[in-house]
């Protein structure tokens, strides 16, 4: 009994690492949101961005598969991005627009 040793601890309140149903939900919002605003670009700067960030082609294969300068692709991606960040912050303000104007 001398040598034996017992450490009390509280318990540890362990946070559940799986998403609630809101967080699931808004995810799936925001996930649907997302591809709804990639689909609203125009082809060629869509094309350029599902195929370099979406399913990691490669800028040199993406200007060599397409016959152009590797400058223009990389403009391309960067005007890409400018507009989905366009679409993306139309809708938000819309959708503050709605919430402050309020049922009627």
């Amino acid at each position: 009994m001398q040598r034996r040793r017992e450490e009390l601890v509280d318990l540890i309140d362990v946070a559940d690492p799986a998403p609630d149903a809101a967080a699931k939900m808004e995810s799936d919002i925001i996930r649907t949101s997302t591809i709804d605003a990639v689909n609203e670009l125009e082809p060629k700067l869509r094309f350029v961005l599902v195929a370099h960030d979406l399913n990691g082609v490669s800028m040199a294969q993406i200007a060599e598969g397409e016959g152009l300068h590797l400058s223009v692709i990389y403009k391309r991606r960067a005007k890409a991005i400018g507009a989905l960040r366009d679409i993306i912050g139309l809708r938000e303000n819309m959708e503050d627009l709605v919430r402050r104007a309020g049922p009627r």
